[in-house]
């Protein structure tokens, strides 16, 4: 395991970070905006699959071989293992994924926004669904 991957991992977990709310994009994008401590940032995992993306300057600057604390954040919300967030190496199945994918609702801090979102993208129906729509559906 890496040291400084262990680190954004106990960051994620030390500081006080809130998903504020979701979104779709055509690619079969989930994106979570998380509220960091001074500015919000752009989390983006695809469905297909795992590679997660942030739009904060350490994500920037390390690129794909890092987590930031945004991700772990993320990661950690949906339900993914500690261990699994401090390993850089970890990569989910694709029934995996979208089974993780699918407790996004869960994440999201009560609003209009993220209500509105959801009622957008699900039409009023189940999220889970929404999510096999770009992929072929592994988990029932």
């Amino acid at each position: 395991m890496s040291y400084w991957q262990q680190n954004r991992a106990a960051r994620a977990l030390e500081h006080e970070l809130g998903v504020l709310g979701i979104a779709f994009t055509d690619d079969g994008d989930v994106v979570f905006h998380v509220d960091g401590l001074s500015d919000v940032y752009t989390v983006s995992i695809n469905q297909a699959f795992f590679c997660p993306d942030c739009d904060c300057n350490d994500s920037i600057f390390r690129g794909p071989d890092l987590r930031c604390k945004h991700i772990c954040h993320v990661l950690l919300a949906l339900g993914l293992p500690l261990e699994d967030v401090e390993d850089p190496l970890y990569e989910p199945t694709q029934a995996e994924l979208i089974e993780l994918l699918a407790s996004a609702p869960d994440v999201v801090s009560r609003g209009a926004w993220s209500d509105h979102t959801m009622a957008q993208k699900t039409d009023g129906g189940d999220f889970h669904a929404a999510l096999c729509t770009e992929v072929d559906c592994l988990v029932r």
